[in-house]
């Protein structure tokens, strides 16, 4: 069902790991150069590890990474346009996801802070314990052991934390690729055309999955009447 998941994500994946390997020869030229070089590699790390437990069925151990990814790329956004912040945060400075979101709403390239603050919200709900998120287990009361990846996957959730992951992939190649594009033109000539035909790639598969989560959530709120109770079973009758 999520292949094309596996195959953008990958895709991106293999990009961004051109890149490192195109600069990596390429000494910094100053502060601000090294900090976008550190904040790409964490957020590769991490966008990295957010997939396995989401196909896993471990979604509340997946956000916590993906809320990092998100966070690092969220500052790295600023940082390659504000190098006076890109100085802060390298000498200690605390800057705040709310600081970062009212940055990226002036700076040159915007981005829609709806979006940001739903995004944001999204991977900081998961990341902290709440009775929604984390699944009843029933250890004890029908299931004798209930460790590790046991559960039935919830297909809504894991549709919407794919839509989220191919987005923050689809940002991040935006935000470096537009970094290095000087040392991208001279090293590795075909990086942008790559870019290009994978955008148009993630973005058939961004509204496939859009179009999943609907319908997904059409049948699970089909299940329950109007007080949220769960319809009986007709037994195929």
């Amino acid at each position: 069902m999520l292949a094309s998941v596996v195959r953008s994500t990958d895709a991106y994946g293999s990009l961004i790991s051109r890149l490192i390997w195109a600069i990596g020869g390429v000494p910094t030229a100053g502060i601000q150069d090294r900090v976008v070089r550190d904040l790409a590699s964490d957020i590769f790390d991490f966008l990295f590890a957010t997939r396995r437990p989401i196909f896993e069925s471990q979604l509340a151990v997946s956000y916590p990474l993906a809320r990092r990814a998100y966070e690092s790329l969220s500052l790295l956004a600023v940082c390659i346009q504000d190098s006076s912040l890109a100085e802060r945060w390298h000498g200690g400075a605390q800057i705040s996801n709310t600081d970062v979101r009212k940055a990226l709403e002036t700076l040159p390239f915007k981005e829609p802070v709806e979006d940001l603050r739903a995004l944001y919200k999204f991977f900081s709900t998961g990341s902290h314990p709440n009775r929604d998120l984390i699944p009843e287990r029933y250890l004890g009361d029908g299931n004798g052991y209930t460790l590790g990846s046991i559960g039935r996957p919830d297909l809504v959730l894991t549709v919407d934390a794919c839509l989220n992951l191919l987005r923050l992939w689809v940002w991040f190649a935006a935000a470096v690729g537009y970094y290095f594009r000087e040392q991208l033109s001279r090293s590795d000539r075909s990086w942008g055309s790559d870019y290009l035909s994978l955008y148009k790639d993630a973005e058939a598969v961004a509204g496939w999955l859009m179009a999943e989560y609907n319908r997904l959530l059409s049948d699970v709120q089909a299940e329950y009447d109007e007080n949220g109770i769960k319809k009986p079973q007709s037994n195929g009758r």
